[in-house]
């Protein structure tokens, strides 16, 4: 999942660097040292809220349009517990990118 939402931007290893990036006009963050930006604590409920668009992020536009978060939440729509199925989507991709971290 984090290739196909995250990876155009952020790059396959989470850097950054994706295709799109250069594209862009901020600055796409690298993903792989979040925990060391937190004193070795990967922040995983917060990249699950930056991800389904509780958190603001000046480049996933405001709460009021949250990208991933309103595309999951459509995805999931008519069927069965859409709004655990969206939080578990934005759960999953956080817990990849906890996986990516500088060590």
């Amino acid at each position: 999942m984090y290739l196909q939402y995250c990876s155009s931007c952020h790059g396959r290893e989470g850097k950054g660097d994706g295709p799109v990036s250069r594209d862009l006009k901020v600055k796409v963050p690298d993903l792989t040292g979040l925990a060391k930006k937190h004193k070795g604590s990967y922040p995983l409920d917060d990249v699950i809220a930056t991800i389904d668009g509780r958190r603001l992020v000046r480049a996933h536009g405001d709460r009021a349009m949250p990208v991933w978060g309103e595309i999951f939440r459509s995805e999931a729509e008519g069927k069965k517990y859409p709004e655990l199925t969206t939080l578990l989507k934005a759960k999953t991709i956080a817990e990849y990118i906890g996986t990516l971290q500088k060590k």
